[in-house]
């Protein structure tokens, strides 16, 4: 009767061990998963900040009118400008950029898309060509978010909008929205640098 009841409680005892150290083992999980979650967002956060907050309005294309025309073309869901990449890795300077997300099943990708600056070709008719970007790489920032949404204000104002296709002037701020797991990232909110007083073709535009 000893050595049974000595045998239950060491088996009692061991279901006890190996149930602490199976959440221990679930709680580490859950800390080092956070972890990376944390990490994809300072990264992700700091590196669009970035070439966000330098796109150029001074490098800008002619419209058939002649009258010039910068890159940055937005919605809710997608970005397209001209930004300048830091200089790492042989792969710094100025780049047309493309923001966006791609469908994964029930959650979305945030897909960037790189192509380095060039005078875009135009026809026979001197009609600017669109930008092809179904043969540039993608390039996965995030995965399986379930939201994503971009927002536009203009210098010196106060309401946002979801749309930015002014032509003749970068937006003063823009804010990104990003949800993963359902949770919500910091909201980013980027100054376009050339889009702040005192850059003489911005100035030159909004007046």
């Amino acid at each position: 009767m000893e050595v049974v009841i000595a045998l239950t409680l060491m088996s009692l005892i061991m279901l006890g061990l190996v149930s602490a150290l199976s959440t221990f083992g679930e709680t580490g999980g859950r800390i080092e998963e956070r972890g990376e979650r944390a990490d994809d967002m300072r990264l992700v956060s700091g590196f669009l900040r970035q070439i966000l907050s330098t796109a150029s309005i001074q490098h800008r294309h002619a419209r058939d009118d002649g009258t010039m025309a910068s890159y940055f073309i937005g919605s809710a869901g997608s970005l397209e400008w001209l930004g300048r990449l830091p200089a790492r890795h042989g792969a710094g300077g100025l780049y047309h950029v493309r923001l966006s997300t791609r469908e994964e099943g029930d959650t979305f990708d945030l897909i960037l898309k790189l192509r380095p600056y060039a005078p875009p070709p135009t026809d026979e008719l001197g009609t600017l060509a669109a930008l092809d970007w179904g043969q540039e790489p993608e390039r996965i920032l995030v995965r399986q978010i379930t939201g994503f949404s971009i927002a536009y204000q203009r210098l010196g104002g106060a309401d946002w909008q979801d749309e930015w296709f002014d032509p003749d002037v970068l937006p003063g701020r823009v804010a990104l929205r990003v949800f993963v797991a359902g949770n919500a990232w910091p909201e980013l909110i980027i100054p376009v640098l050339e889009a702040e007083p005192g850059s003489e073709l911005n100035e030159q535009a909004r007046n």
